[in-house]
């Protein structure tokens, strides 16, 4: 898990190498990786790219919310497209969750990703995707798909 985590973010500060123009700041809410589960994120953008932190539990059951939570930093580009609708991103932090001895702990890791922001990147609006996640636990590794989808605001 160190390594994969290690990896993630060593891409994701290569990716934000790029000048990000801090045009406004960005706050989501939703489901994925780019909230952490159901979460919410905040971060600076432009009409190509976003850097963003976000907090997020991937289950939402009472009594869950202080062991089930964690946090995440990402990056999205659509210079690879040339759209600011379109995008990939690179994302480390909270992936899964397990449990270890009758408690529960979150799993951290890293993902790929592909996002689509129905009014661009850096506008209000709905978003969706998909990405690939992997971590590794103490007695759980993640391997999973998850679909993103929020409202940027």
């Amino acid at each position: 898990m160190k390594n994969t985590c290690k990896l993630v973010l060593l891409l994701v500060f290569l990716f934000s190498s790029q000048s990000i123009d801090a045009d406004e700041m960005l706050f989501s809410a939703g489901y994925g990786l780019q909230t952490s589960g159901f979460g919410a994120s905040a971060g600076y953008g432009n009409t190509h790219t976003l850097g963003y932190a976000s907090i997020g539990c991937w289950r939402l059951r009472e009594g869950d919310l202080v062991d089930n939570c964690g946090i995440g930093v990402g990056f999205q580009s659509g210079y690879i497209f040339n759209s600011s609708k379109h995008s990939v991103g690179l994302f480390a932090g909270n992936v899964g969750q397990e449990t270890v001895m009758g408690e529960r702990e979150v799993i951290y890791g890293g993902a790929a990703n592909y996002s689509y922001y129905f009014n661009g990147i850096d506008k209000a609006g709905f978003y969706v995707g998909a990405g690939y996640a992997v971590g590794n636990g103490d007695s759980k590794d993640i391997r999973d798909l998850i679909i993103n989808v929020g409202y940027r605001f």
